[in-house]
């Protein structure tokens, strides 16, 4: 990935680097689908994908627990700006 995608109004890259430790889903990546509107919020769910299939996860506790996980990933996580250099940086070296 290029500093192209990142530059896209809707993306936001942030990169957790190795100084931040230990972190909730370390080993276990996740995708959180939430919907802002109302009528579909009902429909929040984690996606898990491993070796064997994929899970989608709908109880709201579920989601709730994956979406403190996600805050925690974002304190720690390089600003979009850092993150933005560091890829462009990587990338240059290829």
């Amino acid at each position: 990935m290029g500093t192209e995608v990142a530059r896209l109004p809707h993306v936001s890259v942030r990169v957790q680097p190795f100084s931040a430790g230990a972190h909730p889903s370390i080993g276990s990546a996740f995708t959180l689908l939430r919907f802002a509107d109302a009528d579909t919020a009902d429909m929040n769910c984690v996606y898990l994908e491993n070796e064997q299939g994929a899970l989608y996860l709908e109880r709201p506790a579920d989601v709730d627990r994956y979406a403190v996980m996600f805050e925690q990933l974002s304190r720690s996580a390089l600003s979009v700006d850092e993150s933005v250099e560091l890829v462009a940086t990587l990338t240059s070296q290829l």
